[in-house]
């Protein structure tokens, strides 16, 4: 929750005159998209183990 606020704080100081306000809103979810591509199995997921 902290990292998301900050994120949100800093997206509308710093890209919010170069994009225009309301830039806030979009933050947490290209935060979760971003995460969501480096985990896709979640922040807690398991890798899947392979065995042969």
């Amino acid at each position: 929750g902290l990292i998301i606020g900050a994120a949100e704080k800093l997206a509308e100081i710093y890209l919010g005159p170069i994009i225009g306000s309301g830039i806030e809103n979009w933050v947490p979810y290209v935060l979760a998209l971003l995460f969501l591509l480096v985990r896709p199995a979640g922040l807690f997921g398991e890798r899947a183990i392979e065995r042969v």
